[in-house]
């Protein structure tokens, strides 16, 4: 088809963007307010955890050697000389026939090397206690560093940061880390928008879209048609951004003034993927920042973010490339194709007779809300093939 002649290839024109560099400021923030952004810097444990042996649980402290023979039939009488809890170590040495009474958590006293746990003594006077099984070296003790050594890496830089990563961090002593704390501004455009004619539910997705991925979303309003405009309300918000996403206006009419805008002010680098949905996204600098121009219809608009925008930011920020999940079926019905466009095709996915069907989606557009909202996840069709037949096994990119 004639409109494919200068279109870029998806991952040519990801590699074109990956290859300008842009300075974003990291940010420290504390470890809790961490969670969900990206680990600007790798770091490392400072310290060992635990930082001594410890009791793994309620019991006493003893040495191994004294209740090797130890059973319910042949119990080992031990004199109770002390107490050991978390917050207040026994601080003398054990000697052979002593033990310590300890606490989970508990610093295991010089000299013990094993505790027995609770329930396999019993208490024969204040000070004596009849040990009922045997233990080994080390048995219910925690070991320095057993968890977390000195060095060991708690967060590779580009890794999201979750919640589990909050207690390994603050039992080490690390309170703060640095982030990619991004901010993605989004401009709607449409004459129609503004007049209240057609109501804006793209900017909204995109909005939570950006947050679900870890990045920090600002609206900037509605903007006519209008390339001016458009400048007027980038340099408006310059210092609160640190890239751009200009969505509609990215057609080859008169009216889309998107690309027109950063022809004119700014570089654009790319306009036009041979992909579909989304084929008239753009990329640009203005102002020395990322400008992404995308369709205004959601699903272009979801799938540009996804597999265009997404991607690119990744390279600038060395962020690890998330594990896809994919389930393979069997579609229920062709899809074709048009060749040298990779398409994105949304489908259904349900269970027939144990095997996995994909059922693509009826769509007619780009602004078919029915097909986000409805699939479960979409295949991806090459550009080198002309589709696939009913019956294929198909792998499906999973969305849910």
């Amino acid at each position: 088809m004639s409109y494919l002649k200068n279109y870029l290839n998806l991952d040519n024109a990801i590699k074109v963007a990956c290859d300008i560099k842009f300075e974003f400021t990291k940010q420290k923030v504390s470890v809790q307010d961490a969670v969900g952004y990206y680990a600007a810097e790798t770091v490392a444990s400072p310290k060992n955890f635990p930082p001594y042996d410890r009791s793994a649980v309620d019991g006493y402290a003893v040495i191994h050697d004294d209740v090797i023979s130890a059973s319910s039939d042949n119990p080992v009488f031990l004199k109770e000389v002390g107490l050991a809890t978390a917050d207040k170590p026994y601080d003398k040495s054990i000697k052979n026939g002593e033990c310590v009474r300890v606490l989970t958590g508990a610093k295991i006293p010089e000299g013990a090397d094993a505790v027995v746990m609770e329930e396999d003594t019993r208490k024969i006077s204040p000070d004596t206690i009849a040990v009922l099984k045997s233990v080994r070296k080390y048995q219910n003790i925690s070991r320095v560093g057993e968890d977390i050594k000195i060095g060991k890496e708690i967060l590779r830089k580009g890794e999201r940061i979750r919640s589990w990563h909050v207690p390994a961090l603050l039992e080490v002593n690390i309170d703060e880390i640095y982030i990619w704390k991004l901010r993605i501004c989004v401009l709607s455009t449409g004459d129609e928008l503004v007049k209240g004619s057609v109501k804006n539910t793209t900017q909204p997705m995109l909005l939570e879209l950006i947050r679900e991925y870890g990045f920090d979303p600002i609206s900037l309003g509605i903007s006519e048609d209008d390339a001016e405009k458009i400048r007027e309300i980038l340099d408006k918000n310059n210092s609160s951004c640190d890239i751009y996403i200009v969505t509609g206006g990215t057609g080859p009419s008169e009216k889309d003034e998107s690309k027109q805008f950063l022809s004119t002010y700014g570089k654009l680098i790319f306009h036009g993927l041979n992909i579909r949905p989304s084929r008239t996204t753009g990329f640009g600098i203005y102002n020395n920042k990322p400008v992404f121009i995308i369709s205004g219809l959601p699903v272009a608009a979801l799938i540009a973010f996804e597999n265009v925008i997404f991607p690119i930011i990744s390279c600038w920020l060395g962020l690890e490339k998330p594990k896809e999940c994919e389930i393979s079926g069997i579609l229920d019905k062709a899809v074709v194709n048009i060749i040298g466009v990779k398409s994105f095709v949304r489908v259904k996915i349900y269970e027939k007779d144990g095997k996995i069907h994909v059922d693509p989606l009826k769509v007619t557009g780009s602004g078919i809300i029915s097909s986000i909202i409805d699939a479960d996840g979409y295949l991806i069709l090459d550009e080198n093939t002309e589709g696939l037949p009913e019956g294929s096994t198909v792998k499906v990119k999973l969305i849910r």
